[in-house]
């Protein structure tokens, strides 16, 4: 018997290709043993319509409740615009403009900071953007006369402050002295009080944040850029330019005179403090006795009083230096000081005799 290479017998293979070819003459067709049964498009047409219809439908239905939705969406939930994402610098900006509409900060303190905030922007924008080139000349002539008018307001400010840092140190010294007289609680505190209100200022944090924030922007938006680009300028340019060396000058000039008036505006209150704990604080505590203080010192002027309208004239104020002429009447204390040929301040017999 023949046999392939596989084993399996070649008659076998031979006689089932016959009984295929005898199958494909057969005109009966059974459909259980049919591969490709006859297609009827007719029968067919309806349930391809139906899922069109249904896929249409499903559209339909999502855009109409997508439109809806929207329709209701509040406008001001999202901006209308939205534009590029913030920067650090817009962000310090916004930062400055809303403590600036602080309603606890001074009408005149913020014109001025307006007016340096406006200045500052219009450096940045001459200096980085009006040219492709890098501090051409029109360009710092026009930075230098802006530079030139943030750092004048600065170096005012900032002798202004140093003006009342000192004062602040000579009204301690002051209060110290007053602190050591031999007089009432009461009329220390005045005496503190009146000296105080007349040489200082109260401090304001809000002032000192504002200061704060004003360096923030400034090395934002101009120092800190124009420091990078101008330090690659100063190495690939052969001759140094004049006009560019004063522009860098000035710069960095507002952001020195900046940082000292912070520092100042700190010292200036933290003096303020101090002055509050070793003098005020302590003048609070001895005033827990008002009423019986206030009496004494009523009884003493009320006897003051009375002394000035039985001798006019013998009570008042002598000039520094000038000794007090006691009339020979008073009592014999008063005698045996003025044969002594001492001379008593006017303070210390009113103080002797209440």
């Amino acid at each position: 018997m023949d046999m392939d290479s596989s084993g399996i017998h070649l008659a076998e293979v031979r006689s089932q290709l016959a009984m295929d070819s005898d199958s494909d003459t057969d005109t009966t067709v059974t459909p259980k043993k049919e591969p490709f049964p006859d297609f009827d498009g007719e029968l067919c047409v309806p349930d391809l319509n139906n899922r069109h219809e249904a896929a249409w439908t499903y559209a339909f239905g999502k855009a109409v409740q997508n439109d809806i939705r929207t329709r209701y969406v509040d406008p001001f939930i999202t901006p209308h615009n939205p534009g590029e994402p913030f920067t650090r610098n817009h962000i310090l900006l916004e930062a400055i403009k809303d403590l600036l509409a602080d309603p606890q900060m001074r009408e005149t303190t913020r014109q001025q900071f307006i007016i340096l905030i406006n200045h500052t922007l219009h450096l940045h924008e001459v200096v980085f953007h009006h040219s492709d080139k890098f501090l051409d000349t029109k360009e710092t002539v026009e930075a230098k006369v802006l530079a030139e008018i943030i750092l004048s307001y600065m170096v005012w400010m900032d002798g202004r402050l140093r003006d009342q840092v000192i004062a602040a140190e000579q009204v301690a010294v002051v209060l110290d002295q007053v602190s050591k007289e031999k007089t009432t609680i009461c009329e220390r505190y005045c005496r503190m009080t009146t000296v105080v209100s007349a040489h200082l200022k109260k401090p304001r944090p809000l002032e000192r944040r504002l200061l704060a924030l004003f360096l923030e922007v400034y090395e934002a938006w101009v120092h800190n850029t124009f420091l990078r680009q101008r330090n690659c300028q100063i190495l690939a340019e052969g001759l140094p330019v004049p006009g560019r060396i004063d522009l860098s000058r000035r710069i960095i000039a507002i952001w020195d005179v900046l940082t000292r008036c912070i520092e100042s505006y700190s010292l200036y209150t933290w003096a303020t403090r101090t002055i509050r704990a070793n003098y005020f604080a302590p003048a609070m505590d001895l005033l827990s006795d008002t009423p019986d203080i206030w009496q004494q010192c009523w009884d003493k002027r009320s006897t003051i009083q009375h002394r000035r309208s039985i001798h006019p004239g013998q009570f008042e104020q002598p000039l520094s230096g000038q000794a007090v002429n006691i009339p020979q009447q008073f009592d014999n204390t008063e005698e045996q000081r003025s044969t002594n040929g001492q001379s008593t301040p006017v303070a210390e017999l009113e103080v002797a005799e209440a």
